[in-house]
């Protein structure tokens, strides 16, 4: 029930490539968890491939998702790296590539020892036989999918040579939006899931908790560090906090793809995702500025 006419255009492009398919419509809007389950449920076929309406697949990107799920009977799901768009006239979309260098590394890394459930709905190729359905109440339907993955003692990885890109909104409140709803569905994930920590394996002893600590209670300590301490160097040092504040402002301004820039703008999100707790945001209306 999308309003730019998914389903028209998917099946003559479908038509036009001579695939044999078969289009499914909802015949009112469920949110991407319910439809993905929707489609698990009708599919005839045991590997199902999911991904978003506004990314551009590297042309070897499906091939390589597909391998590295095969080469693995223990792994059920596997996501490809999302990456913005290379642009570098546009500073949402630098950001957003630095935040997304070192958070594939880090998914990266949880898979090589044992698990991750921080996957990326722009491409997910999963077994049916193994990830029969996801929880769709809350949360994030990749996260989900990871999730459920771990739950029923398989492994969901992260193929970082698998790439797609995703156009980034190039203003900040279109931008705030889309990372704030992202930054709550994976709360909502990661709170409904802690049972998992009882599971004897690296996930639930390492990565889980440390997961559990970056969304939930970083974000918290990050601002109120920042301001204990600029309310301290102001009443000791007033020009070292000036002094500081400026320099803040000049590594914004001058280095836009910084680390530093990177990882506070992502606590802003996580923050406000913290905040939207509660609310019932499994259907949203789209950022991507795609056509």
């Amino acid at each position: 029930c999308s309003s730019d006419d998914t389903a028209a255009i998917a099946e003559e492009a479908c038509r036009a490539e001579g695939i044999n398919h078969r289009i499914l419509r909802n015949d009112r809007r469920m949110g991407v968890n319910r439809t993905i389950n929707r489609a698990i449920e009708e599919a005839h076929h045991t590997i199902l491939v999911t991904t978003d309406a506004d990314v551009i697949f590297d042309p070897l990107a499906l091939s390589r998702l597909i391998f590295r799920l095969m080469s693995d009977e223990n792994i059920a799901a596997v996501c490809g790296d999302l990456r913005p768009v290379p642009d570098e006239t546009c500073r949402t979309s630098r950001i957003e590539g630095t935040y997304r260098n070192f958070y594939g590394r880090m998914c990266a890394w949880e898979s090589a020892v044992d698990s991750t459930y921080t996957l990326n709905g722009a491409l997910i190729a999963l077994k049916k036989d193994l990830v029969p359905r996801i929880d769709d109440r809350r949360g994030a339907d990749d996260a989900n999918t990871g999730l459920e993955a771990i739950r029923r003692g398989y492994r969901a990885v992260y193929e970082t040579e698998a790439v797609v890109y995703e156009t980034i909104p190039e203003d900040f409140r279109s931008q705030f939006r889309q990372k704030t709803r992202r930054a709550t569905h994976l709360i909502e994930a990661t709170i409904d899931n802690m049972d998992l920590l009882k599971m004897n394996r690296p996930f639930s002893r390492i990565f889980y908790p440390l997961r559990i600590f970056m969304y939930l209670l970083t974000p918290a300590l990050f601002f109120i560090g920042i301001i204990m301490f600029i309310a301290g160097i102001s009443l000791t040092h007033p020009l070292v906090a000036i002094a500081l504040v400026i320099v803040f402002t000049g590594i914004n301004l001058l280095w836009k793809s910084n680390i530093i820039t990177a990882f506070a703008t992502n606590q802003i999100y996580l923050l406000r995702g913290l905040f939207n707790l509660g609310k019932d945001m499994r259907i949203w209306e789209s950022t991507s500025k795609k056509q």
